[in-house]
């Protein structure tokens, strides 16, 4: 029951930033995907990159607080949201996925990283460990979010929360606009990075 719970809270996660637009910032994934490297850069091209990931992130954090607040305010929204996190649940045990097997393991992975007791080799098995098991979470959630039924129930989620932020905080729409604008200069940036180093080697 507790990694159910667990699950749960994951998707909820999950469902609030979808519900307003938002994906976790970070330089992490368009890193590791390409080989790049943050060390690797300029001195003025790297403390751009972390400006704007700062900027973006200060963004995110207040929209998810505004839908946080939003949802805790709303019953109605609640009963919406905790429907479509069961539905994204089962849509992916459907498909043959065990998310509450995976998240479990993530929790005893970040336990071990969190010992005092692991030398360097360790600490490096546990985190690619981590981050594969993250990956294959997310990987599983975003296919059981292209299916057609979560499709719309998660519009239909996204429309009242949006409604209930605006309600919340009147700035809604300007912050969601001002983090998108922040985002597309976030992936410019790091593009102009990697075809920057790409010319260097």
């Amino acid at each position: 029951m507790r990694n159910a719970a667990t699950i749960h809270r994951v998707l909820l996660t999950a469902v609030l930033l979808l519900a307003v637009g938002l994906g976790t910032p970070g330089f992490a994934a368009a890193q590791s995907g390409s080989g790049a490297s943050l060390e690797a850069l300029s001195e003025q091209t790297r403390q751009e990159l972390l400006d704007t990931r700062a900027k973006l992130e200060d963004l995110h954090r207040q929209l998810v607080e505004i839908s946080a607040t939003a949802l805790k305010n709303n019953p109605a929204l609640q009963e919406q949201e905790g429907k479509l996190r069961h539905l994204v649940l089962n849509t992916m045990k459907a498909a043959g996925y065990d998310p509450e097997k995976e998240v479990a393991h993530i929790k005893e992975l970040s336990g071990k990283l969190h010992s005092e007791n692991i030398d360097t080799e360790q600490k490096k098995r546990l985190l690619a460990d981590y981050q594969q098991t993250q990956a294959r979470l997310l990987a599983a959630e975003q296919k059981a979010l292209a299916n057609e039924e979560v499709q719309q129930a998660r519009q239909a989620y996204q429309d009242q929360m949006r409604q209930a932020m605006k309600k919340e905080d009147p700035d809604t729409e300007v912050l969601l606009q001002r983090y998108e604008e922040t985002r597309t200069e976030l992936q410019r940036q790091i593009k102009a990075a990697l075809k920057s180093q790409g010319a260097d080697n």
